[in-house]
């Protein structure tokens, strides 16, 4: 028995499938030859027809997915023709598609947060995007191996931190995360050998002018109360302070 869903839109596919076959079958026998720009434009028209299979009921959420997919194709079809006229990076093209793999499962973490899982593939296509973005940067052709490989360890050290950071309770998190962070440090550190000795020569310097502003202010000024040495002024106590526990009760007390 068919459903009100495969009696609404069995023509949309019967039909996508007609102009397909008909598409390849005059590639393979006539040698047609279609442009990039067309598959782009016929990918394009497929994705706009699934998404108004989905705007026109609502409730037809699967139309997203053919939808998302084709409209993803023709984008990649558009940016390699981009790409090859321009003479952009193949990494270009790479980053877009990991992009493209990640968008939907952010969408779902984004649209119910209990779906958390959602985010840790989302995490690694945008971890590998950033080392093709790394790779293409001018200071890392110098040492890439130490600057990509430090940034690994920072993403593999992330999420650990994140994990203790949302409950301290995950002190274990800090052990990875520990281990991880420090083998990036180290590896940064090599890569860029001379913010070492630049680091500790204006540290020194801070140290110096910090000591040298200190030796050269004036002490303060304090007002010198010379004591009598000879007399009734000698024998009396001096009136700043007053020995702790002398004091007494009565008569004695009230005589001072």
């Amino acid at each position: 028995m068919e459903t009100v869903s495969e009696k609404r839109y069995g023509w949309l596919w019967g039909l996508l499938l007609v102009f397909l076959g008909v598409v390849f079958l005059l590639n393979q026998t006539i040698g047609l030859v279609v442009s990039e720009l067309i598959w782009a434009i016929m990918m394009a028209g497929i994705a706009v027809t699934f998404l108004a299979v989905y705007i026109a009921s609502g409730r037809q959420t699967w139309a997203l997915i053919p939808a998302y997919v084709f409209g993803a194709i023709a984008g990649l079809i558009l940016l390699s023709m981009v790409s090859v006229g321009v003479g952009l990076s193949g990494d270009l093209i790479a980053v877009y598609v990991l992009s493209a793999i990640a968008l939907p499962f952010l969408v779902v973490y984004l649209l119910n947060r209990e779906n958390w899982w959602a985010l840790i593939p989302a995490y690694v296509m945008g971890a590998i995007i950033g080392i093709l973005v790394i790779e293409d940067l001018w200071f890392v052709r110098r040492n890439p191996g130490d600057i990509v490989g430090a940034y690994v360890m920072f993403a593999i050290a992330l999420p650990f931190l994140y994990v203790y950071l949302r409950n301290r309770e995950n002190w274990w998190a800090l052990i990875p995360g520990g281990i991880m962070l420090t083998i990036g440090v180290g590896l940064l550190a090599g890569a860029f050998e001379i913010i070492i000795p630049v680091a500790l020569v204006i540290a020194g310097l801070f140290l110096l002018t910090r000591q040298f502003v200190r030796g050269g202010s004036r002490p303060a000024i304090t007002e010198h109360i010379e004591t009598p040495r000879y007399g009734p002024e000698a024998d009396r106590a001096p009136d700043t302070f007053e020995s702790l526990g002398t004091r007494q009760t009565g008569p004695e007390a009230d005589h001072e």
